[in-house]
Order: C-alpha cells, then structure tokens, then sequence
C-alpha cells in the first residue's frame, strides 16, 4: 500500500508491481513539483477521471517520479513528463505486465491551458487514446481542447507555478520519431528518441540531452504519505509522542510547583520559629533588666 512507511529500496520494489500499487487516494489531493526551474503544484481530483488519478496518487506515493526529466517540451502544444529514470523501471510499464495499462476514463474535463492528462498511444482503429500508464502531460494552450474527443481525459490541473511550468527548457524541440505526428507545428526536431528513452533512462538523457529540466521531488501536500519516508514513522505515532511530550512538561511543571509550595511552607516554618525564638530571649532579657 502506498501509505505505508516504506524505504526507498520497497518504494522501487512496489514500482516493479503494479497491481500492488493499489491505495485509495482522497476524493482531491495536491502534489507539488519541485524541480530545476522551480516548484509547481497541480491539483488532481478523483471525479474528474477515477481510474488515472489513482494511479498518479500511487506513483508519487512511491517516487515514481523523482529524478524524472520533462523530455518532451513543445511551448505551442504541451510539455510531457512520467518516464523512469531507471530502465527496469520503465520496463514494466512498457510490455503487458498486468496491471500495468490502465482502462480509460470518461472525458469529463477538457484539455486547456493548464490541465495534466495522461499521454498515451492512439488506436488506428478507433482513433481514440489507449494504453496510458505513467507518462503525463501538461497543455499549454487552450486550443489543446481539441483532445477531448479523442479520450485524452485530464486528471488535474496547475494550480499554482504555471509559470515555472512555461519555463522549462524546449531547446530540443520534438522528439526524433515522433515528428510526423503534428507536422503543422512545425517543431524543432532533435528531441530524444523514444526506444532509448525507455532502455537507457537517466543516463542516455543526462549523456545527449543534458539540458532537460528534471523532477527533483514529487510530493503529496498534507498527506501523511509524504512525511513517511526511510526512518520516519507514521503520523498518528508522531501524535503519540507529541502529546505524551506535552503531559510530560504538563506534570514536571506540576510537581516543581509542588515541590516549591512544600519548601515555601518550609521556610515560613522555619521564619516563624525564628521570629518565635527573638520574641522569647527579648521578653526574657527584659525581665532581667526589671
């Protein structure tokens, strides 16, 4: 389950299993990017697309994106992200591994500027996307709509660093074999090369396409998921300790004070058997002087 306070070694083991990767998220949640350019946070929410929600839910949960790069950055069309760094990784979301290729959702949201969805590949024979499982992407524009009708549901939208988003570097352009596909753009070709993409990971990129904005971390926003990491403990213990803490203090202050209250009344014992004593030795010196 992807709530539990797992390591970093079982968070990449629950990676290569992806019908484990089965927590329920919230009905809404935020995850923020923070990357080379900056952070960014977007908004997912469960009614817009059920399915790919909770898989992004899960992703994060276990690191899935960490040290990814954005490696495919068309500033007219839209930027893409969600290829693991590490190619075993990336393996598994790429051959019929079960659980990994996610049904459809319903279109219940539209492409515009602004909003994440998931990329996928297109049937010939429907026209419509299939086989989404990690790789998501972010439009830029709002003539993006236009995806809609092809299946292309978004699962949440940016809400806050949109121009973090706008900023990541597209010196590369579209990627080698994909220029066919949108030749009306009329993009840049010498992106990377999608079959190396997924082989060689991080370091093919790191190696050809150095400046490639990266993820340096995608965390869930006040989840206790993303404060359980290696060596942390879950939150509802954290509580524990803090209020076992507080009592402590609580009864330490208590018995201070008791103990002073004890020693107060001590000494104004001992004060008044002082005062007790003077008061005898004056009236007996007076006497001896009558």
């Amino acid at each position: 389950m992807a709530c539990d306070p797992l390591d970093d070694a079982a968070k990449h083991e629950a990676l290569l299993s992806p019908l484990d990767l089965d927590a329920e998220p919230p009905e809404s949640f935020h995850v923020t990017f923070e990357t080379t350019k900056g952070n960014f946070t977007v908004l997912f929410e469960r009614n817009l697309a059920p399915l790919g929600v909770k898989r992004v839910y899960n992703l994060v949960a276990n690191k899935f994106y960490d040290g990814a790069r954005f490696y495919r950055v068309l500033k007219n069309w839209v930027c893409q992200f969600g290829v693991s760094p590490d190619p075993a990784v990336s393996a598994v979301y790429t051959r019929d591994v079960p659980g990994a290729i996610l049904e459809n959702d319903e279109v219940r949201a539209s492409n515009v500027r602004g909003t994440v969805s998931f990329s996928s590949a297109m049937e010939e024979a429907s026209g419509k996307s299939v086989n989404r499982t990690t790789e998501l992407y972010i439009n830029y524009l709002d003539s993006n709509a236009r995806l809609d009708s092809l299946g292309f549901a978004p699962v949440g939208r940016v809400v806050r660093g949109m121009g973090v988003v706008e900023d990541f570097y597209a010196g590369y352009g579209e990627m080698v074999d994909a220029c066919d596909l949108h030749p009306e753009k009329g993009n840049l070709c010498k992106g990377v090369n999608e079959t190396l993409l997924y082989t060689q990971g991080e370091a093919y990129l790191s190696r050809e396409f150095p400046k490639l904005d990266v993820i340096l971390s995608a965390t869930l926003d006040g989840h206790a998921c993303s404060e359980q990491g290696a060596g942390t403990q879950p939150a509802s213990l954290t509580v524990s300790v803090l209020v076992a803490l507080i009592a402590s203090v609580l009864l330490c202050f208590v018995f201070a004070g008791h103990k002073y209250g004890k020693r107060r009344e001590r000494d104004q014992q001992v004060q008044l058997r002082a005062y007790t004593n003077l008061r005898e030795e004056d009236d007996d010196g007076e006497g001896d002087g009558g």
